[in-house]
């Protein structure tokens, strides 16, 4: 922090920056999150504990300044003060959701009963995963899995889309997106084999 003679100079570059941004200078915008960005994305990765998580906060963080900069009210607190407040509760409102995500997995898993089941080699790959994996041991694994065997098994059983679903959101041929998904569930296969 830089103060002269009691003039917090970065506070004022906030404040001068968080005016040029309530204008719609999107150049102010870049400044203030050159300058400020470390700071939350710290705060932030505090909170969320997982760097992925935290650059995304960080990012909404300042996209949340864009859109709300007109309602910051300097009789409340500092520019700073503020920041750090949207980041804090957008941290916060991430691990909530990750947690929610996670007990819906599970809740999905556990609710399959045993008559819903298939024979192996059934093109059913949602009954796959029930046949062969332990729901605590699987969601302990995930993280075993490269982003994009994550991804696919985060949209499926986390959020619930199907295929066609899946494919039209991450703009991939449905085809390509069952072969994913199976290579997906092998691979948590082997690892829970594997004890891994």
């Amino acid at each position: 922090m830089s103060v002269t003679d009691g003039f917090d100079v970065t506070a004022h570059l906030d404040g001068v920056l968080l005016g040029r941004i309530q204008s719609g200078d999107q150049s102010a915008l870049s400044g203030l999150y050159d300058s400020r960005s470390r700071l939350i994305y710290s705060i932030v990765l505090n909170i969320v504990h997982n760097t992925e998580d935290a650059e995304e906060v960080t990012q909404a963080v300042f996209m949340r300044i864009w859109a709300k900069a007109q309602s910051f009210d300097p009789q409340r607190g500092s520019v700073l003060v503020w920041i750090v407040t949207i980041a804090r509760r957008l941290a916060i409102d991430r691990t909530r959701s990750k947690h929610h995500r996670i007990q819906k997995f599970s809740d999905r898993l556990e609710s399959v009963s045993q008559q819903d089941l298939v024979q192996p080699g059934s093109e059913n790959v949602h009954n796959q995963v029930i046949q062969s994996i332990l729901v605590d041991r699987a969601l302990k694994r995930l993280n075993k899995l490269n982003s994009e065997q994550r991804e696919i098994i985060e949209l499926s059983y986390y959020c619930g889309f199907s295929q066609t679903e899946i494919a039209q959101k991450i703009a991939t041929p449905l085809g390509t997106v069952k072969s994913r998904l199976r290579a997906a569930v092998t691979r948590l296969r082997d690892i829970m084999g594997n004890g891994e």
